[in-house]
């Protein structure tokens, strides 16, 4: 009598979407099941075609647009996974075509730059490395990816790109003479300006333990107290990357302090919030800076004011392609208010606004962080909303480099300066652009400016 029948099968099976692993231990060795942890890669997604994700090298300075799949962790393209997955991303709402794949191979390019790693090494500039296990909302996964990259998501009407916070030509000009009403100004309070950063990171060097990295401005530490910040660097395992981190946040708050807001006709809408512009705005600087281009005729440009020009004096300019460009001003007559330019500008079109650049001072860029349609009887117009944009803080952050800042406005401006040195006191003879006005009171008897 048979009461069952067992048939064995032995095949290679898997499980979908499961990585596996097995090992075999001798239970005379170990009492219990030992703790086990593993360093894996992760997931195989699409990256460029020419593109050596184990190297971060490329095979040729051109892209094709197509893809291929490999492992990664440059972020731009773990972004672009989670923006275009259909199991576990944003896919069954945003095609393929629906994403900016070109910023992102620009992005992908600057994550893979080579920078000091702070150990006499070099390592890539940004990497992404993360395990993802609970279900997150989209709109916070998506920011918390772009900020390992330094940038914002941004729908631009027909697909989602991303802008990143790192240097870039500006690409529109404002001045008093295409703005509404002029340039209103503000600055951050000192306390809204740490000097110290604390970050937290994973170090991979030390078994993926959580690690914090400090990077303080100490000479800002002993004039103010300490300011403390405290971050946590998203999909961060080096220790060099956390530290560029906090010192960018350091530097960015420090330099970057001054937000400007205006309003403007239609030339609101010719560019992007997040984009840079440049601002000139001659209330602000104490002379002509800025205005509209009358006529052009090779060389001479005619302009619809006088200039101070020096020996290094470069004019900006709204192109006919519509971009931002520069010129050097070899010479100007004040009479008729025509500058000698160094190359041909026929066909920059009429009535396209100026900005001027000189030794003693120059424009402002900022980053367009807010673009407002407002309604009016009269048409439609913009409130711009900028930020403050230092280019030079890269160099800063990856190599310590010093800038002295150009001014924007020649208000307290030294001129005829006359330095004396008798051995214990300075003296510093000469006349100071600008005023200020004092209470008069019998009791004062001197000021100190």
């Amino acid at each position: 009598m048979v009461l069952a029948i067992l048939k064995l099968l032995i095949k290679n099976l898997h499980i979908l979407n499961t990585a596996l692993v097995g090992i075999k231990i001798d239970s005379e060795y170990f009492g219990n099941v030992p703790t086990r942890n593993y360093e894996i890669k992760g997931l195989i997604v699409k990256v460029p075609s020419n593109y050596n994700p184990e190297t971060h090298t490329y095979t040729s300075d051109f892209w094709d647009g197509s893809f291929k799949l490999a492992w990664t962790n440059n972020p731009a393209w773990v972004f672009y996974d989670l923006v275009t997955n259909t199991r576990y991303g944003m896919g069954k709402r945003l095609q393929d075509f629906n994403i900016d794949k070109w910023q992102l191979y620009a992005i992908g390019r600057y994550c893979d730059e080579l920078v000091p790693d702070g150990f006499g090494g070099t390592e890539p500039r940004m990497t992404c490395n993360i395990w993802i296990t609970d279900q997150r909302k989209a709109y916070d996964l998506v920011n918390d990816i772009c900020s390992i990259f330094r940038a914002m998501p941004v729908w631009n009407g027909q697909a989602l790109t991303a802008i990143q916070d790192r240097k870039a030509d500006p690409v529109w000009t404002y001045t008093n003479a295409n703005t509404i009403g002029g340039f209103t100004r503000q600055r951050s309070a000192r306390k809204a300006r740490h000097n110290t950063i604390q970050v937290e990171y994973i170090d991979a060097s030390d078994f993926y333990e959580k690690k914090i990295e400090s990077v303080s401005d100490d000479l800002l530490v002993a004039r103010y107290g300490l300011n403390v910040k405290k971050i946590t660097a998203f999909g961060c395992t080096s220790r060099g990357q956390a530290y560029r981190t906090g010192r960018w946040i350091l530097e960015t708050e420090k330099l970057e302090t001054e937000t400007v807001t205006f309003t403007v006709g239609q030339e609101g809408v010719m560019h992007l919030p997040y984009d840079v512009i440049e601002v000139a705005d001659s209330q602000f600087a104490g002379v002509n800076v800025g205005g509209r281009i009358l006529a052009v005729n090779n060389t001479k440009v005619t302009l619809d004011r006088s200039i101070e020009i020096d020996d290094n004096s470069y004019l900006s300019y709204v192109s006919a392609k519509g971009i931002t460009e520069n010129v050097k001003i070899v010479s100007f007559d004040k009479q008729n208010n025509i500058a000698t330019v160094a190359k041909n500008l026929n066909g920059t079109p009429e009535l396209t606004v100026w900005a001027l650049s000189t030794k003693r001072i120059t424009t402002g860029l900022y980053r367009a962080i807010s673009i407002k349609e407002n309604d009016n009887a009269d048409g439609k117009t913009y409130t711009i909303t900028a930020l403050q944009h230092v280019p030079e803080k890269e160099e800063i952050v990856i190599n310590g480099t010093h800038f002295d800042p150009k001014p924007q406005t020649v208000y307290g401006d030294v001129t005829g300066a006359d330095i004396n040195y008798n051995g214990s006191r300075l003296t510093l003879n000469g006349t100071v652009n600008g005023s200020f006005n004092v209470l008069s009171s019998n009791s004062i008897t001197n000021y100190t400016v």
